[in-house]
């Protein structure tokens, strides 16, 4: 149940709070998107996380650049969901990978949402080693 709300992962705060952290990874980040789940399944009428979760962060990583986007998860929900921002870009069924469910996503372009949502960017934040 948390996951479904909160995120992925939970972290306490140097201030003593509690913060949800939704975590994505891709391989590549040759497209210059972000993937924005807008549809769990479709077919059965599930939101995606951009819907139902409220966590405190999403940190979106790829693992050929090691670049780490680290983006307030209320902002870019508030964004997404504001009159026409995310129906801007086509919604698309998820290809890359073989699941049993129908997932549906928005891909923004990085620069789109540094522009209009803001982010902090951290390069090489992985070993490979």
């Amino acid at each position: 149940m948390l996951q479904s709300t909160v995120g992925d992962f939970l972290i306490n705060s140097r201030d003593g709070r509690v913060l949800g952290i939704e975590l994505k990874t891709e391989r590549r980040e040759h497209t210059g998107n972000l993937f924005l789940e807008t549809w769990s399944n479709k077919s059965r009428g599930r939101r995606g996380w951009l819907y139902t979760l409220d966590a405190d962060f999403l940190w979106y990583l790829f693992l050929d650049t090691k670049n780490h986007y680290v983006i307030s998860f209320p902002k870019l929900k508030q964004w997404a969901l504001a009159d026409g921002h995310l129906t801007r870009f086509p919604e698309r069924a998820q290809k890359k990978y073989t699941q049993m469910n129908d997932a549906y996503g928005r891909c923004v372009p990085i620069r789109v949402i540094e522009r209009e949502v803001g982010f902090v960017k951290l390069n090489n934040t992985i070993s490979t080693q």
